[in-house]
C-alpha cells in the first residue's frame, strides 16, 4: 500500500507538471502519458473516466492511482 501511495504522488505530480492545472485529461492526453494510442485507451474499461454524451475525460487523479495500482502489481 505504500508502495501505492508513493508511485500515486510521483505520477500526479508529473502529469501535473505537463498539464498543470488540469483536473482531467482528454483521450488523446491520457494516452500521452500512458504511452500508447487512443485505441488502447478505449480498450481498457479498468482505467477510470467520466462519461458526458459523446464526451470522455479522465480524472487526473483516478488515472494516477489506475497507473499507481497497476505499477504496483495490482489490477
Amino acid at each position: 500500500m505504500a508502495r501505492e501511495f508513493e508511485g500515486y504522488r510521483e505520477t500526479v505530480a508529473m502529469i501535473r507538471e505537463i498539464f498543470p492545472g488540469r483536473v482531467a485529461l482528454t483521450r488523446e492526453e491520457a494516452a500521452k502519458i500512458l504511452g500508447c494510442s487512443e485505441r488502447t485507451i478505449r480498450r481498457k474499461t479498468e482505467i477510470p473516466c467520466v462519461t458526458m454524451g459523446q464526451t470522455v475525460r479522465y480524472p487526473v487523479d483516478g488515472l494516477a492511482r489506475w497507473i499507481a495500482k497497476t505499477a504496483a502489481g495490482g489490477r
